[in-house]
């Protein structure tokens, strides 16, 4: 499992370098990092509060099974039964949030229940699309962002076959 911690690290790299030398992101910053465990059926809770540009949260399970909730806000934490976003695999596990979702929010890992512990190493990175007026104007959308939304896409769709063939 340590040969697809380091190769995710290795790709998570790639990606932003190739996002940033495209031309697709003018900035890419990685927010947080966070290696722990979480015991079955319990959730790590983590708050993200106020940022600019779009954000992509990653969560790469080491051991076991992890999962990733979302909630926008704070009043309520994030988990399986009250969330705005999931994603929820066995493995590799990433979410994009958009420049425009409120924040802060909510992000919770689940341990599902069939392992007795899961470890995993969560990432935030966030980046801002070139031309993109939403990261200073949260409330304009243009095609702009509609098109680095859509690049970002295949590059994850080829992240994603890379990755399952090299584990």
């Amino acid at each position: 499992m340590q040969r697809a911690s380091l190769l995710c690290k290795l790709v998570c790299g790639l990606m932003m370098s190739l996002i940033t030398r495209a031309g697709l992101a003018a900035e890419a910053t990685k927010v947080m990092t966070k290696y722990e465990t979480v015991a079955a059926a319990n959730y790590k809770h983590y708050t993200l509060g106020k940022f600019n540009g779009n954000l992509k949260i990653i969560l790469n399970t080491i051991d076991g099974d992890a999962d990733l909730y979302i909630k926008e806000g704070q009043e309520e934490k994030a988990n399986f039964e009250n969330y705005d976003i999931s994603s929820a695999t066995c493995g590799y596990d990433y979410i994009d949030i958009p420049a425009s979702l409120s924040k802060p929010l909510s992000i919770s890992v689940y341990g599902h229940p069939t392992y007795d512990n899961s470890t995993f190493e969560l990432k935030v990175i966030t980046y801002r699309l070139d031309n993109d007026d939403s990261f200073v104007h949260d409330d304009v959308v243009d095609d702009d962002e509609t098109r680095g939304s859509l690049l970002m896409m295949i590059l994850e769709f080829i992240f994603e076959i890379l990755l399952d063939v090299l584990v």
